[in-house]
């Protein structure tokens, strides 16, 4: 049988309507189905079985369209870049920078950048041209606002140890010498700190305290003057990194200040707070807060019979008060210096209290608390808390060589002595210690080195001979050797 094919000349029909009255003015780019665009927009793509372009619906959870999928892609990387600027503002907020600073503008484009790249996606599902043609214009919108903000992008800059510790090197040398240069000065973002304390306080009173704060700086400096020493140390929470700084009074007061670091708008690491882990709060704290009058003419009258010598008045003063404002911090702490003055059991009893209301925020009052009630194993438990809590400190081991002398164990107490020394050889503190428990051991070796390294901090033998007690020491060989050579 012979079969004839002959070719008609059709108009050609659409693949949806398959309507020949007018011929189709659009073809799929995969199969070359002829289309009508209004049928091709009903359905969603092309109607074609197999092709890579068909439409499929999305409850049917069919593979996105080449166009679809491009414009996805795209929007899935504009919303990484706002969920970037969401981690930033969040470390923005942790920070505690004031509104109104830069980022928190720019950090606002790019969050306006998340959004619209968002509202890319459900545009593309659609998969109409007109649709597909929105959502990229939108997308592109969107990376270009995330891309004009380039100051904000150096915030998102971690800060390395290399840049913490050269602002701790900055800040260690001008304290010591008790030397604070402009561009020291400048690196104390103060207004942060304010920000954090105050944030019901009106923005122009915050900015007047700001203002007015250079005497933290100045407090700091002072208090810091010869055995300040400043470190980077684990920060809490981590995306806050840390200096903290070591403070020994002349009175042999022990503190530690954690300065918390951020980043400016334009790429600068400053300091934004000073909190004192013995006060347990920040020295912000009370410029930041608006006390009542009767709160603020009882901590002054207190402050001024301490420095007056009257403990008996100033405890009185705080007898007197509501049951409220005894709770506040600062007046907790000037009855704790009024109570420095007074008996044991005041003391403690105000040691107790400060601990109790501030918590983990003072591990140095709990150090402290627990060595007032002679507790030698609590005072070393506090004493591995706080190390830990200040990155590890090596002058915490002379801290440790006074509990174990305490207990009862001179020998442990001089080997802790000695391993402070050895990881501090130019803090006199630390020879001091070992001095004290080298005598108590008899280990004249130990003196000796100790006597020899205290003369060259300064110290001259007569003084030394009346600060400890020698004897011992005098009439060993090592003894009159050190009596009788050079200093």
């Amino acid at each position: 049988m012979d079969v004839e094919l002959i070719a008609r000349d059709r108009p050609a029909r659409c693949a949806v309507c398959h309507d020949d009255a007018a011929p189709p003015e659009d073809r799929c780019e995969a199969c070359g189905a002829l289309l009508h665009a209004e049928c091709r927009r009903a359905v969603g793509g092309c109607p074609t079985l197999g092709c890579r372009e068909r439409a499929a619906p999305a409850e049917e959870g069919g593979k996105a369209s080449g166009p679809r999928r491009s414009v996805l892609l795209v929007g899935a990387a504009v919303n990484a870049v706002g969920a970037v600027a969401l981690v930033a503002l969040a470390r923005h907020l942790l920070d505690g920078t004031p509104p109104g600073a830069p980022l928190d503008r720019l950090g606002l484009a790019l969050v306006g950048a998340f959004a619209l790249g968002a509202l890319a996606v459900p545009l593309a599902a659609r998969a109409t041209s007109r649709g597909v043609a929105v959502a990229l214009a939108t997308t592109l919108v969107a990376l270009a606002a995330g891309l004009v903000t380039p100051p904000a992008w150096a915030r998102l800059r971690s800060i390395d140890e290399d840049e913490a510790f050269a602002l701790g090197r900055a800040l260690d040398q001008g304290l010591r010498a008790a030397r604070f240069t402009p561009e020291l000065r400048r690196r104390f973002d103060l207004r942060a700190a304010m920000a954090r304390h105050g944030p019901s306080r009106p923005e122009h009173e915050r900015e007047y305290l700001a203002a007015a704060s250079p005497t933290i700086v100045e407090r700091l400096a002072s208090e810091l003057k010869e055995d300040g020493s400043v470190r980077l140390v684990g920060a809490r929470p981590r995306v806050v990194p840390r200096l903290v700084v070591r403070v020994l009074t002349a009175e042999g007061e022990l503190r530690y200040l954690e300065l918390p670091l951020a980043r400016t708008a334009d790429g600068e690491v400053v300091i934004i707070d000073v909190v004192d882990l013995r006060a347990g709060g920040s020295y912000a704290r009370p410029m930041a807060r608006s006390s009542p009058p009767a709160e603020v003419a009882a901590l002054n009258r207190m402050r001024e019979h301490v420095d007056a010598g009257r403990a008996d008045l100033a405890l009185a003063a705080f007898q007197e008060l509501p049951a409220g404002s005894k709770e506040e911090p600062e007046l907790l702490l000037a009855r704790l210096k009024a109570a420095e003055q007074a008996d044991d059991a005041e003391h403690e009893a105000a040691l107790a209290d400060l601990v109790r209301r501030l918590g983990d925020a003072t591990p140095v009052l709990a150090l402290e608390l627990a060595w007032a009630r002679g507790d030698h194993p609590g005072t070393l438990a506090a004493i591995d808390a706080l190390d830990a809590r200040v990155g590890g400190d090596p002058y915490l081991d002379a801290v440790r060589a006074g509990v174990h002398q305490a207990a009862g164990d001179p020998i442990r107490g001089l080997a802790l002595a000695l391993r402070a020394v050895e990881a501090l050889p130019d803090m006199r503190h630390t020879w001091w210690a070992l001095l004290e428990y080298a005598v108590e051991a008899r280990e004249h070796g130990a003196t000796r080195r100790a006597l020899e390294r205290l003369q060259a901090f300064g110290y001259d033998r007569a003084d030394l001979e009346e600060a400890v007690d020698l004897e011992a020491f005098l009439a060993s060989p090592e003894g009159q050797a050190w009596r009788t050579g050079p200093g």
